[in-house]
């Protein structure tokens, strides 16, 4: 029986599986990233270190993935939500 996993993409010089997913738009500008200016962050992407997601610890590893894109977004939402909340209205 094949399983089939999304947010995986195979690289296409080694085989090397990796998650990744794209952020909500409306989360992009609150995503923290390595830019100059620190945010706007697109995609989340991570190594899963094998070539077959059947292999020991691969599975593992894909979950740890989804907890940290789930554990971003969770971040960038309740950031929104503050920044919603907050906002001043200009007269």
């Amino acid at each position: 029986m094949k399983i089939v996993v999304g947010f995986l993409q195979s690289d296409k010089i080694s085989g090397i599986l990796s998650y990744r997913r794209k952020f909500p738009k409306e989360l992009v500008a609150l995503i923290p990233s390595a830019s100059p200016t620190g945010r706007g962050r697109v995609e989340f992407k991570t190594s899963l270190k094998t070539r077959d997601i059947n292999s020991p610890g691969a599975m593992e590893r894909f979950a740890n993935a989804q907890r940290e894109y789930n554990r971003i977004v969770a971040a960038a939402r309740r950031a929104k939500a503050f920044n919603e909340k907050h906002a001043v209205l200009a007269p």
